[in-house]
């Protein structure tokens, strides 16, 4: 009997090329039985799923209860029992001056002064759960801080206050001293008299003259800001915000502006200073150009602001001369010494002012704009302390002209 050519189809589909056999009825049937059940155990699969509950996240861990609302080294109590305030701060203030000025960097008569100007500001309400922290010791932290630069760890123990609420007295506080104190201590010259004043100081002090004051940038190292990249990354390898500031013949400060990135250049920064602005639109009332006093033939110079040599030179601003473009002379090295020693008033001011409050020579653990009120607290302090204890600025005995 001939063989059925579909036999061989139907035997190669059933596997009988890979040794399975010859009765193809019967291996048909297992594999469509195999397929019946692989697709029933899909479907109850698939209703056991259906029938079960939506996943539910897991449980968050509940938070750890606290102790104590407030640690039993910083209550009130202990505050004013044990604080450096009430016991440390009272005890110098009575049998060593010195050690208080030190303390703070200001005498009692200048801790009242100020603290008198800032209380209606910075004091708090008392509540049913607790008394304010007062005020006096809200400044008396905020200025160890700024003459220190210490932790907030360290006035966590000394004043017996929390880190978080150390933290927040220190920028609510210093806030408070430029918005008071910026408008009385920092004083632009509003008229040409008064900036005349100013160059007259420096030729009286410097051998100089028609300067208005000298300018220069200083770099404040602050912590890396957040998601901030590498924008407050400067050319010195640190994280920092720059400080641009003039300074009178005295080493006070009668220009600030506080905040810029730190990858920006100091001539970058005064190019986009309102200060310049004000310069280049005849906004500033700087007096016209006048004859120098010992130049007999009669031709005026402008008056001016020194830099150095990140500064442009232009008719409001002198810089010393570049020796790789001009020629050396006797002249020019006389010029480069005498405008050198008239525009070191600025680096001397930024010296004396970090050294009175050292939390410049640290690296300060705040954001950006809390870092700038820090730094405009302590020139505002600065100059009052430049005001109310003229002793303390370094006089220059009279020069051989």
């Amino acid at each position: 009997m001939d063989a059925n050519p579909n036999d061989n189809f139907i035997a190669h589909n059933l596997g009988q090329g890979q040794g399975v056999g010859g009765d193809y009825p019967q291996q048909l049937l297992l594999n469509i039985n195999l397929a019946v059940n692989l697709v029933l155990l899909r479907y109850v699969r698939r209703q056991q799923l259906e029938a079960q509950p939506p996943l539910q996240p897991a449980p968050r861990p509940r938070r750890r209860r606290r102790r104590y609302w407030v640690s039993p080294l910083l209550r009130e109590e202990r505050r004013f029992g044990q604080g450096w305030y009430q016991n440390l701060m009272q005890e110098m203030q009575l049998e060593e001056i010195g050690d208080f000025k030190n303390f703070l960097r200001l005498t009692p008569e200048m801790f009242n002064e100020l603290l008198e100007g800032l209380r209606p500001v910075i004091q708090k309400k008392d509540t049913n759960y607790r008394k304010a922290i007062p005020p006096e010791v809200r400044l008396a932290a905020t200025l160890r801080y700024l003459a220190t630069g210490c932790s907030t760890h360290d006035l966590k123990y000394g004043f017996r206050l929390g880190r978080s609420t150390a933290t927040t007295i220190i920028a609510e506080t210093c806030a408070a001293i430029v918005d008071v104190f910026m408008d009385r201590l920092v004083v632009t010259p509003a008229t040409a008299d008064g900036w005349r004043e100013v160059a007259d100081q420096f030729h009286a002090k410097w051998n100089f003259e028609h300067v208005l004051g000298a300018i220069d940038g200083k770099h404040v190292r602050i912590r890396k800001p957040r998601n901030a990249g590498s924008a407050y990354f400067n050319y010195k390898k640190f994280h920092s915000i720059v400080l641009l500031a003039i300074a009178d013949a005295n080493y006070r400060f009668i220009y600030l502006s506080a905040g810029a990135k730190g990858r920006a250049g100091d001539a970058g920064i005064y190019q986009d200073s309102e200060l310049k602005a004000c310069l280049e639109n005849g906004e500033l009332p700087i007096p016209p150009p006048e004859p120098l006093q010992y130049d007999r033939s009669g031709k005026t110079t402008p008056y001016f602001f020194i830099g150095d040599d990140a500064f442009g030179c232009t008719l409001n601003m002198m810089k010393p001369i570049n020796w790789a473009r001009k020629k050396t002379t006797w002249a020019n090295e006389v010029f480069n010494y005498r405008l050198s020693r008239a525009r070191r008033v600025i680096e001397n001011a930024f010296g004396v002012l970090s050294h009175r409050f050292r939390v410049l020579l640290a690296t300060i653990q705040q954001e950006p704009k809390v870092a700038s009120d820090i730094v405009m607290a302590c020139c505002v302090l600065h100059n009052f302390l430049c005001d109310r204890r003229p002793e303390g600025v370094p006089a220059m005995p009279a020069l051989i002209r």
